[in-house]
């Protein structure tokens, strides 16, 4: 790999007191040297702005980090990494795939791993894959790190997420202004997932505030399946029979969405005219279930692409400090809600 001639390696070598071998793999984010090597050779080489120089010219390599209980990419996943990949195959940057057992996580050295890939930035999909104690691992080492679809409070982390909040009050307002008043929401996983709890606390929050006094028969818990098709279905199943008055349903994603279409049909309960339903994410298939489905756009391709961008620029010194920004959701309507109608 050739180094740009801006960079003396050798007068960084002796700087440093190291080896140009040190340097060089520092320069070209190879394994082989200790953190705290690194830091000072990687110290000395932004003090006389070469580093970023240096890493533009090289090209920059990001990792992706994907949690997985399943082997299974599901519509969410694939909408924002076809994001990256916009970016990625515009720009010629190189993305690292890396793939997290759920169980195995705990034992998990995600910095040992981006050394050895060479990577100079990760992109976390799902903010549950690491603690805040790897989080902060990841600041000290100096290593970029982004949030997709997800928030978080430490500054060094740039994120880009779609309101959670805002996107639930918007659903529910849409079923609340056709005169919805029994509505059930179908939860997705929350443990450690901020977008899945803020929209549980928000369906929660908008009832009560609507006057439903006790909606906790309305919250219908996850129920942890291999395809979230069947969550929806099992969950939509569940909540009709505890609650036969429902005329309304929010499912936190699409997907789970279609299981809850199915779950109606074998009720014999139609869609629209009994039970309106509404998605969130507006995957690409959603404009073609039956009937189409209304949902909650996330912009999930633009997250994926401006998260890779937004790395891409920091890294090679174009931006300061990583992006961090909310963008808001948008109501997609389409034939599955209706005004409410009574079914006696």
């Amino acid at each position: 790999m050739v180094r740009p001639k801006s960079v003396n390696i050798v007068e960084i070598a002796k700087k440093a007191k190291t080896s140009t071998a040190s340097v060089s793999r520092v320069l070209n984010n190879q394994s082989g040297v200790s953190e705290n090597l690194r830091l000072k050779i990687r110290g000395i080489l932004e003090k006389e702005g070469t580093f970023s120089n240096h890493v533009a010219q090289r090209g920059v390599k990001l990792a992706v980090v994907i949690e997985m209980v399943e082997p299974l990419i599901s519509a969410y996943t694939s909408s924002i990494l076809s994001g990256i990949a916009g970016y990625a195959l515009k720009d010629g940057i190189d993305i690292s795939t890396i793939f997290v057992a759920s169980g195995m996580k705990k034992d998990f050295d995600l910095l040992s791993v981006l050394r050895e890939r060479s990577c100079d930035g990760v992109l976390l999909l799902f903010s549950n894959t690491v603690s805040k104690d790897i989080l902060k691992k990841l600041i000290k080492a100096r290593m970029a790190v982004f949030m997709l679809a997800s928030q978080c409070e430490l500054e060094e982390i740039g994120f880009i997420d779609t309101d959670p909040a805002e996107g639930t009050v918007t659903a529910l307002q849409h079923l609340w202004d056709l005169g919805h008043r029994n509505i059930g929401f179908l939860s997705g996983l929350c443990e450690n997932i901020y977008d899945n709890q803020t929209r549980a606390d928000t369906f929660t929050a908008f009832m009560k505030d609507k006057g439903v006094k006790d909606c906790s028969p309305y919250l219908i818990k996850h129920q942890p399946t291999t395809y979230a098709q069947e969550a929806g279905y099992l969950q939509t199943r569940q909540a009709l029979e505890d609650n036969p008055e429902l005329t309304a349903i929010v499912a936190n994603n699409d997907e789970m969405a279609y299981g809850a279409i199915l779950a109606c049909h074998e009720k014999q309960l139609k869609v629209p005219e009994d039970v309106s339903i509404v998605g969130f994410d507006d995957y690409y298939g959603s404009r073609f279930c039956t009937p189409p489905l209304t949902t909650v756009r996330q912009h999930l391709g633009v997250i994926g692409y401006d998260a890779a961008k937004g790395m891409d620029e920091y890294i090679c010194g174009k931006i300061k400090g990583l992006p961090r920004k909310v963008l808001s959701p948008e109501l997609i309507l389409r034939q599955s809600t209706s005004a409410v109608r009574s079914r006696l």
